[in-house]
């Protein structure tokens, strides 16, 4: 580890990522929900930021967690702009079986619907596909070129969320909104 890593980590660390943190944070002031940026390692998704009510001392929520990208809204919105053929060549060696929640896909043709059913929504709502009883909504982050480059996803109860957990309503629906997920 030397001046080039160094350099390398402080050149990462600018534009909307140096700013991410205050953003969660609004959120989580005007949502009361957890909120996340993730970004994509082929199958994987890597947790860069976490809000302060999500990454607490003791938590597996920690910069740096790994989950799965087929079974999270964070993950899906890191695949927003996939066609099928480079979808299902990206989950073709992926073992579906014990891996997450309830509503999680179990194979590469369930997850690709689950995509299909999000576009028309305009966003991203995993509902408990990673973790039981939560609801997480996500939309893709893109860079000035249109890019994806990071997931902004929030995540909270069926209770927290709403009723209609799939859809942004009440008083979310702005802070949704603002950041790309768009109420019915």
């Amino acid at each position: 580890m030397g001046r080039g890593f160094f350099g390398l980590a402080g050149s990462l660390n600018n534009g909307w990522i140096r700013d991410a943190g205050a953003e969660l944070e609004a959120l989580v002031a005007d949502t009361g929900l957890r909120s996340r940026v993730s970004v994509r390692d082929s199958f994987r998704v890597i947790l860069l930021l976490a809000s302060s009510n999500d990454s607490r001392t003791g938590s597996f929520v920690q910069p740096g967690m790994v989950t799965p990208v087929w079974c999270t809204g964070s993950g899906r919105a890191l695949l927003w702009d996939h066609k099928q053929r480079a979808f299902e060549a990206l989950l073709s060696d992926v073992n579906f079986i014990g891996v997450g929640g309830p509503g999680a896909a179990h194979s590469t043709e369930e997850a690709w619907e689950l995509m299909a059913r999000d576009k028309k929504q305009g966003f991203v709502a995993a509902v408990e596909e990673f973790e039981h009883g939560i609801v997480e909504l996500a939309v893709p982050v893109r860079d000035a070129q249109g890019s994806i480059v990071a997931s902004l996803s929030v995540l909270g109860s069926r209770a927290e969320v709403g009723p209609d957990a799939g859809e942004a309503r009440g008083p979310h629906s702005r802070s949704c909104s603002q950041a790309g997920i768009r109420p019915r």
